[in-house]
């Protein structure tokens, strides 16, 4: 039996650390800085067009590896799950931090 190819080898352990090294790239890449900017501006636009934007308060959206975080006030606690809803249902946002809180009247 003949010994394995020592190139043939390290051909394919240094495939094999380019393809983890990519996975791990497109990690980072994939909730990077202007991907949250885009997942802001997305879910800021589809709580603008929605019913509940004349209804709210101060909600600021803000993003980082792609969990979304709510935060300010609205008018009623159907508001705090609508909005969460809406931003969840926001194409790439991972999760949801809901800081709303209902505005004192």
């Amino acid at each position: 039996m003949r010994p394995p190819n020592r190139t043939r080898v390290r051909t394919a352990m240094i495939g094999i650390a380019a393809a983890l090294g990519a996975a791990q790239a497109s990690g980072q890449e994939a909730c990077g800085y202007w991907r949250n900017e885009g997942l802001v501006m997305k879910v800021q636009s589809k709580l603008q067009f929605s019913p509940l934007w004349n209804k709210v308060g101060n909600v600021a959206v803000t993003a980082k590896d792609c969990v979304v975080t709510l935060s300010g006030t609205v008018a009623t606690r159907e508001d705090i799950k609508e909005a969460e809803r809406i931003a969840a249902s926001t194409e790439g946002v991972h999760k949801v931090r809901n800081e709303l809180r209902v505005a004192s009247q």
